[in-house]
């Protein structure tokens, strides 16, 4: 359906923003309905989130953040969903919308390629991660939501937007550095400055991990009695390292110098180092996701450079083959339990059934 529906938008949609919102909401549509009303065993964590919104219904508002060690902002995004009804389904339909706005939007208002950025969206499994990593997804959706007040150098309004994103998952505080890095100039200096700043990180991981735990109560998932045994593979840093060389090469072959092409740059060299960083604390993974969401305009961005036709449709090819083989492999081995997909009994109540 999304190959079909694509076809058709293709070649007037980037000229009209009606036909953008159109395609958009044709495509949002199903994937809501997908994420909303999938059933309890979807999804490693869906189960948990469940419970937790059980727990935070049958509990009095005055101890509602005692009941469980989510964030407080998701506490009450729980509440406000359990007044508006009692059905546990209530929760994942609240929580899959606001992840897919945010994220529409941003494609919507920032993506020159809005066929290409929602494929990237699916086939990255950064919409099925949104299944499991319901509370980072929400603050993944905020932040990109605001991303624009980072282009147009507003600071206390994308501070709002990092605080709001803080009370959905507080790892989201650390995307308070995009902002001071798109004025960054791609360099080497600068450049060897992070690998710096990374090395020292890389090297003192545990020990910052420990630091940050003694302050966070919902972050406590982290913590394991082998921490430093519990190590990642290779997958995702030769992911993230491949994306960053493809649009290195479209930079290099372009020959330009465009600020924004090289945020995304900056962007993405940090989605490798956190990529690397997993290998050593896998857990830390969840960390790429941050960076990882917004490969899905950079990828774009970088191809509408390439002023040969016939290079830039042999490299988009690349780009949808490479992911979507990337998609099929995870969904193919059930990573992150979203396969096989089942509805929740809730459709049944929907429907009369």
């Amino acid at each position: 359906m999304f190959l079909t529906i694509s076809i058709l938008f293709y070649n007037n949609i980037q000229n009209s923003s009606q036909l953008k919102k159109i395609y958009l909401t044709i495509i949002f549509i199903p994937l809501l309905l997908l994420s909303a009303l999938r059933a309890p065993t979807v999804g490693t964590d869906t189960q948990n989130y469940l419970n937790g919104f059980n727990a935070i219904k049958n509990t009095d508002f005055a101890n509602i953040f005692n009941v469980v060690r989510y964030e407080r902002g998701y506490v009450l995004l729980n509440w406000i969903s359990k007044n508006i009804s009692d059905y546990e389904q209530i929760i994942l339909i609240v929580t899959s919308s606001i992840v897919l706005f945010g994220v529409f939007y941003f494609i919507y208002r920032h993506s020159t390629n809005v066929i290409l950025s929602v494929y990237l969206y699916l086939t990255l499994y950064l919409y099925f991660f949104s299944f499991n990593g319901i509370r980072q997804a929400i603050a993944m959706s905020i932040i990109v939501w605001g991303f624009h007040f980072i282009v147009q150098r507003k600071f206390i309004s994308y501070l709002i937007i990092i605080i709001l994103a803080t009370l959905f998952h507080e790892t989201s505080l650390l995307l308070i550095t995009l902002y001071f890095i798109y004025d960054l100039k791609l360099d080497f200096k600068n450049i060897m400055t992070i690998l710096g700043s990374f090395l020292f990180i890389f090297i003192s991981v545990e020990y910052l991990i420990d630091y940050i735990l003694g302050f966070s109560r919902s972050l406590s998932y982290i913590e394991t009695p082998e921490l430093t045994m519990e190590r990642g593979g290779l997958l995702f840093p030769l992911i993230n390292i491949s994306i960053l060389l493809f649009v290195i090469y479209i930079k290099n072959i372009s020959n330009i110098n465009d600020k924004q092409l090289s945020f995304y740059i900056y962007i993405i060299l940090l989605g490798v180092l956190s990529s690397i960083l997993s290998m050593k604390v896998y857990k830390l993974l969840r960390l790429n996701y941050y960076f990882l969401i917004f490969y899905i305009v950079a990828i774009p961005y970088a191809i509408t450079f390439i002023d040969n036709k016939k290079r830039k449709l042999v490299i988009s090819y690349i780009t949808i083959l490479v992911s979507g083989v990337y998609c099929w492999v995870r969904l193919s081995n059930g990573w992150q339990r979203v396969t096989p997909y089942e509805f929740s009994d809730f459709v049944q109540i929907i429907v009369g059934g």
